[in-house]
């Protein structure tokens, strides 16, 4: 995979934190790099019981945050995970949400 390396800090980075302040308390996050002839996968799981079907599409939308109530607990502004899809788009990929999903590299 080629790439520029501080982009892929940085997605990691608004990854990690978005995955580590938007978790359940008691949840553990898991990072996984999955591999295959032509397709890399970086895939960052938490358990967030509060996000709704009807947010996973929006998340990585400029500005979205999930729920009003939530947000004066959490710091942002709803930029991280639209810098996070703008990297994955530079380096032609596609960023998605999804929950109690396994995804497959095709």
């Amino acid at each position: 995979m080629y790439g520029e390396e501080r982009s892929f800090r940085q997605l990691i980075f608004i990854l990690v934190e978005n995955a580590v302040k938007y978790s359940d308390s008691c949840g553990n996050i898991t990072i996984s790099l999955l591999e295959t002839e032509k397709k890399v996968m970086l895939e960052v799981e938490n358990p967030a019981k509060d996000v709704k079907e009807s947010d996973l599409s929006n998340l990585f939308d400029r500005f979205y945050r999930i729920d009003t109530s939530c947000n004066s607990q959490t710091d942002g502004h709803g930029i991280g995970l639209s810098v996070a899809k703008a990297i994955v788009q530079a380096h032609k990929g596609e960023t998605w949400a999804s929950k109690n999903e396994k995804h497959n590299l095709k």
